[in-house]
């Protein structure tokens, strides 16, 4: 199985074309795109050395000895439940990372296109999702705002870990596991992608399921 190094795949989409990515999809090939701009720009607003925005034109050049910052690092495995060939991505953060940022960053390695809701889930069920400011959208018992929420309040020790739901339509569940915690100077360009396989599917496929069923109308050269 392929993997990638410090590279990010981009989702596929429904579009139109579909039959000539067919091959693709039915592979789980990866899709190759440039990821060092767009994390080199998260890690810019991360730690307070500027306010670049999150795209793939931000600046990557930024000097490691600049950015750095003596906080704790996590290494987490990102895998998306219920799809094989395993789809997952190797991660290394800052463990104190805002739960927001979070969630830009997983968007970012794992090729969603961040038009959707989220929420992150605790073993303990314990859910932190954002609050909407029209107000009609509040919390439940068992829910936190994510706004304000770190990193370090969803895992504790190493093997712990929680749920990354995405689109809450098609329900992407990924599961977030605490592989080790690293001294800040390990991996100096944090966060960074260091490892990870296979392509996300398109969006608004319906779900795993859905995505089952392209699968099984793309291989078949009569539809």
């Amino acid at each position: 199985m392929a993997t990638m190094r410090n590279t990010n795949i981009q989702a596929n989409k429904i579009v139109e074309g579909m039959r000539a990515e067919s091959a693709k999809i039915l592979a789980d090939e990866k899709q190759p795109m440039n990821i060092e701009a767009r994390l080199a720009a998260l890690m810019v607003e991360l730690i307070g050395n500027g306010t670049a925005e999150v795209t793939r034109a931000a600046r990557p050049t930024e000097s490691a000895s600049k950015l750095a910052k003596p906080v704790r690092l996590c290494q987490f495995k990102v895998s998306l439940d219920g799809i094989r060939p395993q789809i997952w991505r190797r991660l290394v953060v800052p463990r104190d990372i805002p739960l927001e940022m979070f969630h830009e960053l997983l968007q970012i390695t794992m090729g969603w296109t961040n038009s959707h809701l989220h929420k992150f889930v605790t073993a303990e069920g314990t859910s932190f999702r954002l609050v909407t400011d029209d107000g009609f959208d509040g919390l439940e018992e068992d829910e936190a705002d994510e706004d304000g929420a770190t990193l370090d309040m969803l895992i504790a020790a190493t093997g712990d870990s929680f749920q990354y739901t995405y689109d809450f339509g098609d329900d992407w569940t990924h599961t977030v596991k605490l592989e080790k915690s690293l001294p800040f100077y390990a991996v100096p360009m944090a966060p960074i992608c260091l490892d990870g396989a296979n392509a996300v599917p398109p969006e608004d496929c319906g779900g795993v399921s859905g995505y089952r069923d392209l699968r099984k109308v793309l291989a078949n050269p009569k539809h």
